[in-house]
C-alpha cells in the first residue's frame, strides 16, 4: 500500500527523488506490477498493514514506525533502502503581515531552541536538525541513512503536477 500522492507531500517527495535515481520505467513497472492499494491517510495505511490487508507499506515515515513500534508495542519494522529515503522538512516561519510579530518571534525562537526541539521530538517523534539532539531510541540516526534531497528545488516544485499525473497513470484501476 501507498499513501495518496495527490494529498501526501512525502509520497510526492519519494516519487520525485527515487524517479531521479531509478528512472520513470522503474516506477511504471513497480506500480503496474504490484498494483498497490492507495490510502488517503497514514493511519489507514498503517491499520491496513497491521490488520494484514496489505503485506508492505511504502513511504511510511520514520516517526510513524516509531509511534507504532516503540510507543504502542506493535511489531512493525522500518526498512531504509540503500538507494535512499527522502527527507521532508517541516518548515516554520513568521508571516509578513502578522498582527503579532513579537509573539511570533518568541514562539519561533522557542520552537528552534534546544528545549523546543526536544519538546517537538518528544511529542511527534520527528528528527531535529539542531546539533546535540540525538534521535529517540529505536530511530536510526540521519548519519546512518542515505538522505535524498532535491538537487534542484525549482525543478522539484515545477514538476509536481506532471509527476503526480504520471504516478497516477501507472496505477490503472487502483486509483
Amino acid at each position: 500500500g501507498l499513501e495518496d500522492i495527490n494529498t501526501a507531500g512525502s509520497q510526492y517527495g519519494q516519487y520525485y527523488m527515487l524517479r531521479e535515481i531509478l528512472g520513470k520505467e522503474f516506477w511504471e513497472e513497480l506500480l503496474s506490477t504490484q498494483e498497490p492499494k492507495i490510502y488517503y491517510k497514514t493511519t489507514d495505511l498503517a491499520n491496513a498493514l497491521l490488520e494484514g490487508e496489505i503485506d508492505i507499506a511504502g513511504e511510511f515515515s520514520i516517526h510513524t514506525v516509531y509511534n507504532y513500534r516503540i510507543k504502542n508495542g506493535v511489531p512493525i519494522q522500518g526498512i531504509y533502502p540503500e538507494e535512499g529515503i527522502p527527507l521532508v522538512v517541516n518548515l516554520a516561519a513568521i508571516l509578513n503581515q502578522t498582527d503579532y510579530p513579537e509573539e511570533a518571534k518568541i514562539f519561533l525562537n522557542f520552537l528552534l531552541s534546544q528545549r523546543g526541539q526536544e519538546t517537538m521530538q518528544g511529542t511527534n517523534y520527528k528528527y531535529s536538525l539542531r546539533d546535540g539532539i540525538t534521535p529517540l531510541e529505536g530511530i536510526p540516526s540521519l548519519d546512518n541513512l542515505n538522505i535524498l534531497l532535491p538537487e534542484n528545488t525549482a525543478d522539484y516544485g515545477s514538476k509536481r503536477i506532471e509527476y503526480i499525473q504520471e504516478f497516477n497513470s501507472f496505477l490503472g484501476s487502483n486509483k
